[in-house]
């Protein structure tokens, strides 16, 4: 699960994010977090990570274990402005119910994976970050529409509409653009969708019967 998931925020920061990006900020620091993170460091060069999450120990923890896996900088910060302020791709990965990244903190080319708000009572990102982004993708729009609480807040309050975002699909295809310029922010709402576990159910079945391992049921 969590490499599935993780695995379309990758897929999004490739085609999202600019291609110089190297410093990412990472909000959360459980399971998810370790794994959104090695995806984002999978298809860029990374070279600095700071973190943030409320307890100190658990943020040294991440950094100290993070950094030994990825041979990257990681650096714990003291607050989740500092952690986003100055970076290139930031993950935002949370059980917050009030936004935890403030729109006015992110620089300019920045690209936002936000990736624990799937839930309508959830809410990581504040209603500026969602206005200044001016590319938002989902991986399903009709999904978005009932779990996505970062974008159906500002939706019913008006600062938003569903035709303004598109699926990653269509970021993939090239249908969509995924980077309008080099000083757009663009926005990554992940929920993850039953079609990602089939796909990563596949993967695990080719590789199974390429290596010979396993053991076949009779269904």
């Amino acid at each position: 699960g969590q490499i599935r998931a993780c695995a379309a925020s990758g897929l999004a920061t490739r085609y999202m994010a600019r291609e110089d990006a190297a410093t990412v900020g990472v909000i959360g620091t459980g399971g998810q977090a370790r794994t959104q993170l090695e995806a984002v460091c999978a298809v860029r060069q990374v070279r600095k990570v700071k973190v943030f999450s409320r307890r100190q120990e658990q943020r040294e923890q991440f950094a100290q274990r993070m950094s030994e896996s990825l041979n990257v900088e990681v650096a714990p910060m003291d607050d989740a402005q500092s952690c986003v302020v100055g970076s290139d791709v930031v993950i935002v990965i949370t059980s917050a119910r009030e936004p935890v990244l403030m729109g006015e903190w992110l620089d300019e080319g920045a690209h936002v994976n936000a990736a624990g708000g799937n839930h309508w009572i959830r809410r990581e990102i504040d209603e500026t970050a969602v206005e200044r982004s001016e590319l938002i993708v989902v991986d399903d729009l009709e999904q978005a529409k009932i779990e996505c609480g970062d974008l159906m807040w500002p939706e019913s309050r008006g600062a938003f509409r569903w035709d303004m975002a598109h699926e990653l699909r269509d970021v993939v295809s090239g249908k969509v653009k995924g980077r309008p310029s080099s000083q757009s922010i663009t926005l990554f709402e992940s929920m993850g969708i039953a079609l990602e576990d089939i796909a990563a159910a596949q993967l695990v079945y080719r590789k199974a019967l390429e290596q010979g391992i396993g053991q076949e049921l009779p269904f």
